[in-house]
């Protein structure tokens, strides 16, 4: 099974203006139950740091993230540079 089989459209989504959670659920016509994401601390190399208008040896926040359907199956995952200046990290623990 190719990757884009459950969500055949996604590519030609404008996540400008649709949130990529969204367009998952309407393409696959499935619910999204919950994500996993990690983030860490890393330094940009040159071309990184070209793409996001940085200098090499900045630091980043990577995001690696999979996420799921209501039926527990990997519906999307996927890894990001996120700039450390332009991202904000909100965490609600509850017990």
């Amino acid at each position: 099974m190719n990757s884009l089989d459950k969500c055949p459209k996604i590519a030609k989504v404008d996540f400008n203006n649709v949130a990529l959670f969204a367009a998952i659920e309407k393409d696959a016509g499935i619910k999204i139950k919950y994500g996993i994401r990690n983030f860490s601390a890393r330094n940009l190399n040159k071309k990184q740091a070209k793409i996001m208008e940085l200098a090499p040896n900045d630091a980043a926040l990577e995001l690696n993230q999979v996420t799921f359907a209501a039926d527990d199956e990997p519906i999307e995952c996927s890894d990001a540079l996120l700039r450390t200046d332009q991202y904000k990290v909100t965490s609600i623990l509850y017990r």
